[in-house]
């Protein structure tokens, strides 16, 4: 009888009893990349490898956070702190600084999404009304904002809440941020992605994936189409998963499970679930075409139009995966038609680094630190100093200027196998800081100090069953 492979993960300290019948099990150390690249809306941001942002596309708001609401073709610096390290956005402009755990926005705030306790438009960035310490986890939407608490995750969201997306029990807007919500097991998020039309979701310290908000299409994932406003348990059916990472392309869900397998739920209109048909999901489902290949990040689009859903995935070798809707080119395969199962991007070889995905416009950082852009050209959204659009990917321009992305660079991944005793009780411990090694037991898992772009890392157990 064949044994099924396990896989445990274990992002704080925390204790594990070893199962019976087992007597080995393989301890992985692996890194937790921050986003260096982040879309808004009809345009991007990113950081250099100085640490300076720069912005280019619409800036009707002052989303660009360059002190104007002057439209940019190619990218300019944003007036901000020095040293930034995390940036991520949605119709607004978060990013987090280098030297403290503190979060900046800026652009529209009409329903008071920069959570500076007002609806003042902000053309430069600010800080918003917290004493929480802390760094935002992955992106927000065109109506909100939420930081994550340094030390216990917990987050704190703000912003438009008219079907419980804030996921604090209630359907009020919000203008400060001052309410902290925890993941449905009660446990803080490591990873969070609110860019979904009407929802939020978020992977908390165990590996567990919740959501919340609109829910008429099944995009909460919990088998029903009630929608929820507080944080509500997502798996897919007969499994406990553990979950690294996850995103929205409008009403539409994307998740990938420990082991690099993608699973899609929600609405399906475009056929971006991948499936290869038009039917909507309620519970998270694996991707069959793509059941061969691992997967480490997802992106999906912030759409005006919310049936419409492009996604882009990177696999483990690197390479760049697109489908869904690409009414505007937005896939970069040289046309503008749309797919409903993954397709391989011809233009990018084991070279892909980040991505990020705006209203019709898809991003892509190389690992040479170079930024590509397709789709549509609005407002300058392409970075390349025109408004046209297009269907492959173009180079942003000005890198004589800005230099290059700080793409993060991940310390390798660390894995040895360790004898264990059926029944006896381990401790784990699992320490970002650089000067404390990461510690299964009694063993020290190897530390190589990493640069300020990759500083976190999570435990894996993985034994036969």
């Amino acid at each position: 009888m064949s044994k099924n492979v396990v896989r445990e993960i274990f992002y704080e300290e925390a204790t594990w009893t070893c199962p019976a019948g087992v007597t080995q099990v393989t301890v992985k150390r692996i890194p937790i990349i921050v986003p260096t690249i982040g879309s808004r809306g009809y345009g991007a941001t990113f950081i250099n490898q100085n640490g300076i942002p720069y912005s280019f596309g619409e800036n009707n708001f002052g989303q660009l956070g360059d002190n104007t609401t002057t439209n940019r073709s190619s990218p300019v610096p944003m007036t901000t702190h020095q040293s930034i390290f995390a940036y991520s956005t949605g119709g607004v402009g978060s990013f987090s600084d280098l030297r403290l755990p503190s979060f900046y926005s800026c652009g529209r705030n009409a329903v008071g999404q920069l959570g500076d306790n007002t609806t003042t438009n902000r053309s430069s960035p600010v800080a918003p009304t917290t004493s929480v310490q802390g760094i935002f986890i992955r992106k927000t939407r065109l109506s909100g904002g939420c930081i994550a608490d340094y030390n216990s995750g917990q987050l704190i969201l703000w912003g438009f809440n008219d079907v419980g997306q804030l996921g604090n029990g209630g359907t009020n807007n919000i203008s400060n941020a001052i309410t902290p919500v925890s993941a449905a097991s009660g446990l803080g998020f490591r990873y969070f992605d609110m860019s979904g039309a009407q929802n939020s979701m978020g992977i908390d310290r165990g590996g567990n994936l919740s959501a919340c908000g609109q829910n008429l299409y099944g995009t909460v994932g919990d088998n029903t189409t009630t929608s929820r406003n507080v944080f509500t348990s997502v798996q897919p059916f007969g499994f406990n998963k553990k979950w690294q990472a996850c995103a929205f392309a409008g009403y539409s869900a994307f998740a990938i499970d420990g082991s690099g397998v993608m699973y899609a739920w929600g609405l399906n209109a475009d056929g971006q679930l991948g499936f290869g048909d038009s039917i909507n999901r309620s519970t998270p489902t694996a991707i069959p075409s793509v059941s061969n290949i691992r997967f480490r990040a997802i992106a999906g689009e912030v759409p005006l139009t919310t049936d419409h859903g492009s996604v882009l995935a990177i696999d483990t070798q690197n390479n760049l995966w697109v489908w869904g809707y690409n009414g505007d080119g937005q896939l970069g395969l040289n046309d503008t038609i749309n797919r409903s199962t993954p397709t391989l991007n011809p233009y990018f070889s084991r070279n892909v680094s980040q991505i990020t995905v705006g209203h019709t416009t898809a991003y892509v950082s190389d690992t040479t630190g170079r930024l590509w852009s397709c789709g549509n050209g609005l407002f300058g959204s392409l970075g390349n100093n025109t408004t046209a659009s297009v269907s492959s990917p173009v180079l942003v321009v000005g890198s004589s200027v800005w230099g290059s992305v700080a793409n993060p660079v991940p310390q390798d991944e660390i894995s040895f196998v360790v004898d264990v005793i059926p029944g006896q009780t381990y401790p784990v411990v699992v320490n970002t800081n650089s000067s404390v090694p990461l510690l299964f037991g009694q063993i020290k898992v190897p530390y190589t100090a990493g640069n300020a772009f990759s500083n976190s890392f999570y435990l894996s157990l993985e034994y036969e069953k």
